[in-house]
């Protein structure tokens, strides 16, 4: 992909001119790749005939700063180069793509770039309008909904973590989203559901409810710094705090989650910023789109600042034409080294306000930039004043005007790693990413060097280096309202399979798709895939008849595919309830476990059934040992109610011989429902991700529990080990995928 060919390099004479340097080639990929970004989706665009290319700050946002596409931390600072292509067949209307530095991270930044690139059966009711929105349950939890926003309402049913119904409105204070059931409005609480989808920002306000009294969670906990009597306080689900009142500054690394109460103490000029007091006592600021205020004194905040807004004519030119290159990034340290010290202004500007004169050999912490203007290049710091507080100014690294050298030199001169001695080499922790969205499924290639994450909250599935948890290959790619949720590698490394909640499957060979197969199953219900060992059929299950409005579902079936044709190959249906998980057994068997608390086992062949004998009142999860002798069961005995929150007081991983079918052992130990489970290459170990918030490991021959890891949020969601059993792939609701080193036996 980052070679020039013949016919590229054709392309460009004419339009650009050839280029020479080592940075000009670079300009050619980066045009280069943006033509074949937009050429594989739009393929008669017609003839490139200009472009242009612009350097923006650096940001850990994989939206690279666009506003169409959901982003998430990718945990280490890239430079975005923001690109914008015209074409004859369009003038008018150049087409946008940014790039980075970071050759796997991308934002296809145009609308007509965002439509589907493969023709699917997406249901009527999966988007509303042109907002793209969509809100669904924590995985492992339901999410109630009413007639009006409040829980005195009339009560209609409950959504799952697959139910993405389309987001319409919301109350004036965020607390409740009204929802587009099937052409129904319904409203959900913000404590109960989960956002995902670019325009969840700019949801609108339904005026009818203006004067609905939010209600945070019953376990809520003020977690400010005591220092200040609060007489506002704030809410939300999962928001991130910045230093500064703009969605281009740079984030504390603390996050407001559900169930934290924080002390406001002001907003911005603008009012869509509120500034509140972190744990550490420091202040920091939260969006309003995403959060809830409550309190007497919530009415009468005071302007603290203004919004950071940083204008597209502050970025930086293609290779810093006119300016000296820059040394420093985002996250590293930055040294004065000039003799008579340099200034530092509250803006990114000679003439702004001045904050302090920064003696030689002082350090600062980088948290933001670049930006350039008149020859000169700002990096935004961490600037502690006398009185323990801080401010986030900026300081100049050179001068074209007025020297050729720099002012500023990095304290160490190359960025980390994502895992970078983050803990000592004998921790069990090694490192965590930032998956965009709550992790269903991950994956591990075959040769152990990358996994694969299903965030479950867009359409692209994702791959992280296993070493070093760098962005590391092409993200793969669904229908753009689609949602992921199942990724696999074949044994032999030559193919990968990803799945959305749609009921799509596609099977990838060298980053193309060679077979798409898809489902007909009813929307808003739980799916799961299944491949069978020799990749010759897939299993799609879930509910071939129902409404979520009307009842739930009343037949839940599998449908198997012929992974070599496409062609259906058999409908299997009987289960009463959406069928939440299947299995292989081999190639010719298949377990179909439904929310019907049933489970059957199928021959693929005869497409007859034998049910399975066992008492529950929950089935999560399936899994099976590398040599097909055992499988495992997840599934809830029996509930009981914590604050309110149904929970699983009984859970429990239940082991089958494969064979025989014949009940071996229970393994039990967690507090609430467990949702994932997986065995380690050899069967000797199970690992059980719960609700909970830990993931733990036990002996499959009696038991024994070998280790706990905690520190997780919403819940434990899925866990995967390595091909060689060394490392253990986790992740949650909040979308954090940790990835631990297994304790030696």
């Amino acid at each position: 992909m980052r070679k020039i060919t013949a016919f590229l390099i054709i392309l460009f004479v004419g339009i650009i001119p050839l280029f020479v340097t080592s940075a000009q080639t670079t300009e050619a990929e980066l045009y280069a790749r943006a033509d074949s970004l937009i050429r594989n989706i739009l393929p008669n665009v017609g003839t490139l005939t200009n472009g242009t290319i612009v350097v923006l700050s650096q940001t850990n946002d994989s939206a690279l700063g666009c506003s169409l596409v959901a982003g998430y931390n990718l945990g280490y600072p890239v430079t975005p180069y923001q690109i914008r292509m015209t074409y004859d067949s369009a003038p008018q209307n150049p087409m946008t793509v940014i790039l980075s530095s970071d050759p796997y991270v991308y934002a296809l930044c145009d609308l007509r770039l965002l439509s589907a690139q493969y023709a699917v059966n997406t249901p009527s009711n999966w988007s509303s309008g042109s907002l793209n929105c969509s809100a669904s349950a924590f995985l492992g939890r339901v999410a109630p909904i009413y007639t009006e926003p409040n829980t005195a309402s009339t009560y209609i049913t409950d959504l799952s973590a697959a139910s993405f119904v389309p987001v319409v409105g919301r109350t004036a204070d965020t607390s409740w989203y009204a929802l587009d059931l099937a052409g129904r409005i319904v409203w959900a609480s913000i404590n109960h559901v989960q956002l995902s989808g670019a325009d969840c920002y700019r949801i609108p306000v339904n005026t009818q409810y203006q004067n609905v009294v939010y209600e945070p969670p019953a376990n809520s906990v003020n977690v400010s710094s005591p220092s200040v009597t609060p007489t506002c306080q704030l809410y939300a689900i999962d928001a991130r705090i910045r230093w500064s009142p703009g969605l281009s500054q740079p984030e504390t690394g603390e996050r407001v989650r559900s169930g934290d109460v924080y002390t406001v103490v002001g907003v911005s000029n603008d009012a869509d910023w509120r500034q509140v007091v972190m744990k550490n006592g420091e202040l920091g600021w939260v969006h309003r789109s995403v959060s809830t205020l409550q309190g007497a004194g919530c009415s009468a905040l005071p302007i603290t600042s203004e919004s950071v807004t940083v204008p597209l004519a502050s970025a930086c030119p293609f290779a810093y034409a006119g300016y000296l290159a820059p040394r420093l990034f985002v996250g590293g340290q930055a040294q004065v080294i000039v003799q008579e010290g340099v200034t530092i202004r509250q803006s990114p500007t000679p003439d702004s306000g001045l904050v302090a004169n920064a003696a030689r050999g002082t350090v600062y912490n980088v948290v933001g930039g670049p930006l350039c203007g008149t020859g000169v290049i700002w990096w935004q710091i961490s600037y502690r004043q006398d009185n323990g507080t801080y401010l986030y100014p900026w300081i100049p690294e050179s001068d074209v005007n007025r020297s050729t050298s720099h002012y500023l030199t990095p304290v160490t001169g190359l960025r980390a790693t994502r895992f970078a001695e983050i803990a000592p080499s004998n921790a069990l922790e090694i490192g965590k990413v930032e998956a965009g969205g709550r992790v269903v499924d991950i994956a591990f290639a075959p040769d152990g060097s990358r996994f694969a994450i299903a965030n479950g909250a867009d359409n692209a599935v994702r791959f992280w280096g296993s070493s070093n948890g760098e962005r590391t290959g092409e993200s793969l790619n669904h229908d753009a309202l689609a949602r992921m949720s199942f990724v696999d590698f074949k044994a032999d490394g030559s193919l990968i399979a990803t799945g959305d909640y749609l009921g799509v499957l596609n099977i990838w060979q060298g980053g193309a798709i060679i077979r798409t197969v898809q489902a007909q199953l009813q929307p808003f219900f739980p799916i799961d895939f299944a491949i069978n060992p020799d990749w010759s059929l897939v299993a799609i299950s879930g509910c071939l008849d129902g409404d979520l409005a009307s009842g739930g579902c009343r037949l839940g079936g599998v449908q198997i595919f012929d992974l070599n044709t496409g062609a259906k190959r058999a409908d299997y249906y009987g289960q009463l309830a959406s069928v939440r998980a299947v299995l292989f057994l081999g190639n010719n068997r298949l377990i179909s476990a439904a929310d019907d608390n049933t489970v059957w086992v199928w021959d693929v062949a005869t497409g007859t059934f034998a049910p399975l004998a066992m008492t529950t009142q929950a089935i999560t999860d399936l899994a099976l040992t590398q040599d097909a002798n055992t499988f495992a069961i997840a599934h809830c005995a029996s509930f009981g109610d914590n604050n309110g929150v149904r929970v699983c007081n009984n859970a429990r991983v239940s082991l089958y011989d494969s064979a025989s079918l014949a009940f071996k052992t229970d393994i039990t130990g967690p507090r609430d429902l467990i949702i994932a489970v997986s065995f380690n290459p050899s069967g000797s170990l199970i690992a059980l991700a719960s609700l909970d918030n830990t993931v733990t490991l036990y002996q499959t021959t009696d038991g024994k529990l070998v280790e706990t890891y905690i520190g997780y949020i919403y819940g434990a969601t899925s866990v995967a080990f390595s091909p060689d059993g060394s490392l253990l792939a986790t992740g949650d609701n909040a979308g954090i995928m940790t990835l631990l080193r297994v304790p030696v036996q």
